[in-house]
């Protein structure tokens, strides 16, 4: 990647604090040969007619492991372009692009179509994180439905990858999503609905903005409980991952394991309520232990780190609080998980497969334990979104995070992750680190899903600006190649 940052539409300065030539967690190189930071819809739209850029990826806060971001191009590709020393890829950074718009249902008397579920939403540029995103939703009064365990990350990235967070009786974060607005490879301008693929990973088009649903604003009791060991586990899996968690945990349950000890090493649980209408003397009560005292709470006001070894300043603190403050995992004025020290891979099983595919990994637990950090284990209600981890099925996603190894360590290991969990109809994580390509990952979905997203990029993108090594190996080709070697 050249040095250089300067925006070619006149506005913005250089953005050289941060190295944007590799993703948060450094284990994927970009290839970019300029990127940008455009101000507004039209600065994007300016770069992407720029004819010299035949490569164009956005990015927002860089936090995906594999290259999904990336525009390196497919060799085979590259060979034909090379006559051409004035074509360039560029990457266009969303950082500046953070405007954040609430807009508040109509009232009774109103007739808006823009609201035919009368719901307040927000709107937002494709530079929001969640940090900015949930700081201005609630000075609003406001909430989101849910929260990934990091604020660091940028809305729409997490939208357009199937980013979710806990509780059964939540859907991904796009299901919330009320419209995004896109710009085409020609320049053009589009507004789609929720009936439109959402989870299209960038293949047709640059995602400027993006609306979602809010509903009013609440609190969270949360508590961790310490130590479950894993035969009790299995015992209550339905109180706390499956339909019975919510009225026995609460809306929001995350569980841990090391897959070292037969024990679940930390439980994660919140409960909603109303600040409005509760008291210290009727809010919800959390329990001292877990199934007769199998798993302890921690200190009410603790601050506690799921992975082992890290420094628990980073996270959020347990009791009562604002939603803001108890959803998610982590702070968003620390590093979040392991400071990036780490890969990430995420799977998901059908709940009704998720017991027997949770013991046939604890069963090869030999093949890959010793490269888990951490495993969460965290449920999300079905949905009917092209491509999503959960459509037609309540899930349960089994999230790695694994020392950072070169990929000729990894990708075996995790081969054989994604065979042992081949019976259990598993998916992927569009922003983790995964192996399986070609058709062996496409038949994972539902063809028809993959053949329209094919169409929406013959349609927008013929001649490929948007596509990428990732789109092509993962999307567009029936055989994938064996992944690079770089990390």
């Amino acid at each position: 990647m050249s040095s250089q940052f300067a925006n070619d539409c006149g506005t913005g300065t250089a953005k050289d604090a941060i190295d944007y030539s590799q993703n948060w967690s450094k284990n994927i190189q970009f290839h970019a040969d300029t990127v940008l930071f455009p101000t507004s819809v039209e600065e994007v739209i300016q770069i992407v007619q720029n004819p010299q850029y035949t490569s164009i990826k956005a990015f927002g806060t860089r936090h995906c492991f594999n290259d999904i971001a990336d525009t390196a191009i497919p060799q085979k590709e590259k060979e034909s372009t090379l006559s051409s020393v004035a074509k360039k890829s560029v990457h266009i950074g969303m950082d500046k692009m953070t405007q954040i718009h609430i807009i508040l249902p109509p009232s009774s008397d109103d007739h808006d179509d823009t609201h035919p579920n009368q719901k307040a939403l927000v709107q937002f540029q494709a530079g929001v994180t969640f940090t900015q995103l949930m700081a201005a939703v609630e000075e609003a009064g406001f909430a989101l439905f849910n929260m990934p365990s990091l604020p660091h990350i940028s809305v729409v990235g997490g939208i357009l990858t199937g980013t979710h967070g806990s509780g059964i009786g939540h859907g991904i974060l796009a299901t919330k999503v009320f419209e995004v607005q896109v710009v085409h490879a020609n320049g053009t301008v589009a507004t789609y609905d929720n009936n439109t693929p959402l989870l299209h990973l960038g293949a047709w088009g640059v995602v400027v903005s993006a609306t979602m649903e809010l509903e009013p604003s609440y609190h969270v009791a949360k508590g961790i409980y310490l130590d479950l060991p894993y035969s009790v586990f299995l015992q209550h899996i339905d109180e706390l991952l499956g339909p019975s968690s919510i009225q026995a945990m609460g809306e929001f349950t995350s569980v841990f394991m090391d897959w070292k000890e037969p024990c679940m090493s930390s439980i994660w649980v919140g409960k909603k309520y109303d600040p409005s209408t509760t008291t210290l003397l009727n809010r919800p009560k959390l329990p001292e232990t877990l199934f007769g005292g199998a798993a302890r709470q921690v200190t009410p006001g603790t601050q506690f780190h799921p992975v082992p070894g890290q420094d628990p300043v980073a996270c959020i603190a347990t009791g009562y609080g604002s939603w803001t403050t108890k959803v998610n995992h982590f702070l968003p004025n620390h590093p979040p998980s392991s400071a990036g020290n780490e890969i990430q891979a995420e799977f998901f099983v059908p709940y009704r497969h998720f017991q027997a595919a949770l013991q046939a990994l604890w069963d090869h637990r030999h093949v890959f334990a010793h490269l888990v950090q951490i495993t969460e284990l965290r449920a999300m209600a079905q949905d009917n979104l092209p491509l999503s981890q959960a459509k037609h099925e309540t899930v349960v996603g089994i999230h790695f995070t694994l020392f950072k190894v070169n990929a000729n360590v990894l990708n075996p290991i995790l081969a054989q992750v994604e065979a042992i969990l081949m019976p259990f109809e598993y998916k992927v994580h569009w922003g983790k680190w995964f192996v399986a390509r070609g058709k062996q990952l496409q038949q994972l979905y539902d063809q028809e899903d993959v053949e329209e997203l094919r169409r929406l990029i013959q349609l927008h993108d013929p001649q490929g600006r948007f596509s990428n090594r990732y789109i092509q190996t993962c999307l567009l080709e029936d055989e994938g190649p064996s992944r690079s070697s770089r990390l």
